[in-house]
């Protein structure tokens, strides 16, 4: 059962990934869609990131991220509140 299951997360983690590589246009990360459009609105310049990831990269890695920090707090929960 977790065989099958862990196989149909993988396919479809390659099929999302293929959609994306092979994708035609290239689409806007959310610091040029929405950050630049409120910040040219309220007249302000568009600050360069402290590490510089195309497109939707950062979200990808903050989610990963906290999702690992999720697991982990979750597998410590008992320890972390007791004491």
């Amino acid at each position: 059962m977790a065989f099958m299951l862990s196989t149909i997360i993988l396919s479809i983690i390659l099929m999302l990934g293929c959609f994306v590589a092979f994708a035609q246009e290239k689409w806007q990360g959310v610091d040029e869609a929405v950050i630049g459009k409120f910040a040219e609105e309220k007249g302000r310049q568009i600050k360069e990131p402290l590490i510089p990831l195309e497109g939707d990269a950062e979200l990808f890695v903050f989610v990963i991220f906290s999702a690992t920090g999720g697991f982990i707090a979750g597998y410590y929960w008992r320890q972390i509140v007791q004491r």
